[in-house]
């Protein structure tokens, strides 16, 4: 199993007083946090060529950042706070832009990139079909809330901070989103049953 490719776009060349450790330090964050990245940003998106172009900008963000970051233990929370106000303001943009027609799938699928590889699998198959289905089917806010506290193991209070919500509200969506779930999947298990 592999991990998504990331190329990290440098706009401008390194400072002196930036020590070559600074550079090296945002490359190994996002080396570390690129699969949860990605995998949340799947959740957002959920199409793996969104999620891609979401992860990449999101990166590019990060790159012109890196120098403000002040906690170097924070930067999971900071690099999933830039993913998720990437999303937002994409969403905001495309809203307002018509709509794209899309080439030929089969045409696309048959390339040659596409095929090779198994790289989206950890997205999609780490959770039973089950379990993501009933996962898609939650409200965005709530799908937000659940997947960074429950998959991602961040703390209540950093996902509110990823969020940009205050802690009660990220709790109350967790909490809900948990209860939804297992409705959700109990109706699926006895639809199996019968």
């Amino acid at each position: 199993m592999s991990s998504p490719k990331l190329v990290l776009l440098r706009e401008r060349k390194p400072n002196p007083t930036d020590g070559a450790d600074r550079a090296l330090g945002l490359e190994e964050a996002l080396g570390l946090h690129l699969e949860s990245l990605y995998r949340t940003a799947r959740v957002l998106t959920g199409s793996d060529p969104a999620a891609e172009d979401l992860v990449q900008e999101a990166a590019l963000r990060a790159c012109r950042g890196w120098d403000g970051l002040r906690s170097i233990p924070a930067v999971k929370t900071w690099l999933l706070r830039i993913l998720h106000r990437t999303f937002l303001n994409l969403r905001r943009h495309d809203s307002r832009r018509p709509p794209i027609v899309d080439l030929d799938i089969d045409e696309l699928l048959s390339h040659p990139l596409l095929s090779q590889g198994d790289w989206r699998e950890p997205a999609d198959g780490a959770l039973g079909e089950d379990v993501a289905a009933a996962l898609a089917a939650l409200p965005a806010g709530f799908r937000e809330a659940v997947w960074l506290v429950d998959v991602e193991e961040l703390k209540l209070a950093e996902a509110a901070e990823v969020l940009e919500l205050p802690l009660g509200t990220v709790a109350s969506r967790v909490h809900r989103a948990r209860r939804l779930l297992r409705e959700s999947l109990a109706a699926r298990a006895g639809e199996r049953r019968c």
